[in-house]
């Protein structure tokens, strides 16, 4: 129960703990003096009449919505996000920086008319700095239009997107302050606006400027309102920049253990040994999971890559387990839950009433399912097989994915070709760059050669591996141990909490219940990712209840654990 001021649209987005917002509102509502507003009305059964009911809010005194760093104004990459990067990030990423992103905020984009506006008018070349340019790449978010669809909650949600992951993975020790960081997430929240009122933009269209002048006389003539459109101040003096402390060095000292790294001859046998390695798992209407078995062994976990996949810790995997030859597709995962849908990826452009590209096709893998989710369905499959599933631990996974190896993939280093191997981020994501109002809206184009302004998306320029988004499970080849989509294709969760390492099995990361809400491990990567972040040893976290667009998972059996023993 709050108080809004009358006659204004509100639009609503509640925030988690960290100021992000958990579920945007996809349109807005406006008060009229004195009246009393709810949801009641719009969030029900539409032939049936809400009952009366005293809520805990109405109890309350209504609240005073408080200022957020300042008044109400319009929200201005030039104003809110280009302070924190002048304070924070120009140090280092600036113009005398080879293969960096130039972020400073003094420089307007040049070539906007010849690579947009398809006209000569120089104009253009001032709509945007090239620190937007830069910047709004690393953003995951819907188009103008977005999926027609309700979103589930949390499903364009900052820590989604790569600026912010980076951020909390540490980035050469960049240390933003509260402000600086809610600021970044309100950007991202606002689907990664750059202008933040009508008189920014450069020889803004006169007939525009009418019905804006016929907006604020209408409202002081019938509603007794004085509006304001252009109230932003400007920006303050210009931040001295921050060299970020340099990190202490981290000791890799590790041994690698006697027999690792296994030739891929010796992994293969090593896994024949095990005399019955396939099985094949019935689960109804002519489904199957297949399995394979992952036999037992050591070997250095993590690497020097990335802060937090060290120090490398000798692993022992001490039992062999059975590990799903592919991810959990839409098919199987829907014996559990039919009602489950992995929904489709937003479009860039207008979309007119269209889906977006589709993910729910029968054999993709599922996503957009929360780790509790992917649990629930393995204590389904245990009771409907009477064996023990559940989902790898980090080390777990990370021993089937090398499958021996000790590269950063278990086809090679970074920079290999993988197209045959896997499902990334490649130049394959051009296809993003599309007209969606080809042919009156009837169908969509994609953009030939699109320019750097439409392809936007951070992929791998060398290698095309013909996956747009997530594809088939088992297209690409398996690894060593006949593992499907270990690099690539979706993200896959863990059993694992996100806890530094070194890693260990008895500090209660693989816990499966925690007292509060916990940060899981998703490995792997996805059709979105760059081959760096789909490596072997790569980690990302998400909350145990998000759904992802990106992330799903495979299940392991433990041969030894049976339910009828568990209980």
């Amino acid at each position: 129960m709050f108080t809004i001021p009358a006659n204004t649209a509100v639009f609503i987005q509640p925030l988690d703990k960290e100021g992000k917002a958990l579920q945007q509102m996809r349109s807005w509502f406006t008060g009229m003096p004195g009246e009393k507003v709810s949801c009641i009305g719009c969030h029900e059964n539409r032939n049936e009449v809400a009952l009366p009911k005293m809520s805990i809010a109405a109890r309350k005194k209504p609240a005073e919505i408080e200022e957020w760093y300042g008044p109400a104004r319009g929200f201005s990459f030039r104003h809110e996000v280009q302070p924190v990067l002048d304070k924070y990030c120009v140090a280092c990423h600036n113009e005398n920086r080879e293969k960096l992103p130039y972020l400073k905020g003094d420089k307007m984009l040049s070539d906007w008319d010849t690579q947009i506006a398809g006209k000569a008018d120089p104009s253009y070349g001032g709509h945007f700095s090239e620190s937007y340019a830069q910047l709004h790449r690393y953003v995951r978010r819907p188009g103008i239009e977005s999926d027609m669809h309700m979103l589930q909650p949390m499903d364009v949600h900052a820590d989604q997107t790569e600026l912010i992951q980076l951020l909390k993975k540490g980035h050469h020790n960049v240390q933003l302050d509260k402000e600086s960081l809610e600021k970044l997430y309100c950007w991202i929240d606002f689907n990664a606006p750059y202008h933040g009122q009508r008189s920014e933009i450069p020889n803004y269209h006169e007939d525009a400027d009418k019905s804006v002048v016929c907006m604020i006389e209408n409202a002081k003539k019938y509603a007794n309102m004085e509006l304001e459109f252009d109230n932003l101040p400007e920006p303050g003096p210009t931040p001295k920049p921050i060299s970020p402390n340099k990190l202490s060095e981290i000791k890799n000292n590790e041994k690698a253990p006697k027999y690792w790294p296994i030739k891929t001859a010796d992994a293969h046998s090593k896994q024949i040994g095990l005399q019955e390695y396939r099985k094949e798992i019935q689960l109804g209407n002519g489904i199957t999971l297949k399995m394979i078995k992952v036999p037992a062994g050591e070997f250095l976990m993590g690497s020097t890559n990335n802060r937090d996949e060290q120090p490398q810790t000798a692993t022992n995997i001490d039992k062999a387990f059975w590990a799903g030859q592919f991810e959990i597709t839409n098919e199987q995962f829907a014996l559990f839950n039919e009602n489950h849908t992995s929904g489709d990826e937003h479009r860039h452009g207008y979309q007119f009433g269209r889906a977006g590209y589709p993910l729910s096709n029968l054999t993709q893998p599922v996503v957009r399912v929360s780790w509790e989710e992917a649990m629930e369905f393995c204590n389904w499959l245990s009771e409907e097989t009477g064996q023990k599933f559940t989902l790898p631990t980090e080390a777990q996974w990370e021993w089937a994915c090398r499958a021996g190896t000790n590269t950063d993939f278990s086809y090679g280093e970074l920079g290999i070709d993988f197209t045959n191997y896997a499902n990334l981020g490649d130049k394959k994501l051009e296809e993003f760059a599309a007209c969606t109002a080809f042919k009156n809206y009837e169908s969509t184009r994609i953009l030939p050669n699109p320019n750097k302004y439409d392809d936007w998306i951070p992929h791998d320029e060398t290698f095309n591996d013909a996956g747009f988004v997530s594809e088939n499970v088992g297209r690409y080849r398996a690894n060593p141990w006949d593992l499907y989509d270990m690099h690539g294709n979706v993200w896959e969760w863990t059993l694992s909490s996100y806890k530094p390492y070194p890693y260990k099995t008895d500090d209660g990361r693989n816990d499966v219940k925690t007292d509060e809400v916990s940060q899981r491990v998703a490995r792997g990567g996805s059709w979105y990712d760059r081959p760096f972040k789909a490596s072997s040893s790569y980690r990302l976290p998400y909350r145990d209840y998000q759904k992802v667009y990106n992330v799903g998972f495979r299940v392991i059996m433990l041969e030894e654990e049976k339910i009828a023993d568990l209980k």
